[in-house]
């Protein structure tokens, strides 16, 4: 993505009402290199930062204030008919852990998320760096994202945890 773009299409987005004028923001976000669908719904209030790869797949719906971060030379790909719930987070970058000296956050890196076609994040979920969320999988509300979660899935908890399958159509 391109962040000088990205901060000023940002900027005239959030001007926009809430939910409405999809068809101009998708416009716009795809200027500023974001990869949009067709018939991608995304909320005035989201926020998208970083310099990597962000792929919105068709008919896919992104709530309010949901947050991305796209570090270098990593992707965050929503295959598409997903629905991303608000406050719902998913980051690509973190740091290890430095074991000596005054700061804790050691050397950093970055890994890919991938959702999978008809995925759902609940609300004010944290979906971690190098995760993988199998076709129509449930993630619940406020649920951290550690670990790889199978196809037809609904994880909860901290960290997050398959409490059972769900039926395929």
């Amino acid at each position: 993505m391109k962040t000088l773009r990205l901060y000023l299409v940002s900027k005239i987005i959030n001007c926009l009402p809430e939910t409405r004028c999809f068809r101009l923001k998708n416009i716009l976000f795809r200027f500023s290199g974001v990869k949009i669908g067709q018939e991608v719904r995304i909320c005035s209030s989201v926020k998208i930062i970083g310099n990597g790869d962000l792929i919105i797949g068709d008919n896919t719906w992104i709530g309010p204030n949901v947050f991305f971060s796209v570090s270098n030379d990593a992707i965050i790909s929503l295959e598409g008919f997903n629905d991303i719930a608000p406050n719902a987070c998913l980051g690509t970058g973190s740091h290890q852990i430095n074991p000596n000296g005054i700061r804790a956050a050691g050397i950093g890196y970055n890994k890919s998320i991938f959702i999978s076609k008809g995925g759902w994040i609940g609300a004010n979920a944290l979906v971690l760096p190098g995760i993988k969320i199998g076709e129509g999988s449930i993630i619940g509300v406020g649920s951290v994202v550690t670990k790889n979660i199978p196809e037809y899935c609904i994880a909860t908890g901290n960290p997050a945890k398959v409490i059972r399958q769900r039926c395929q159509s």
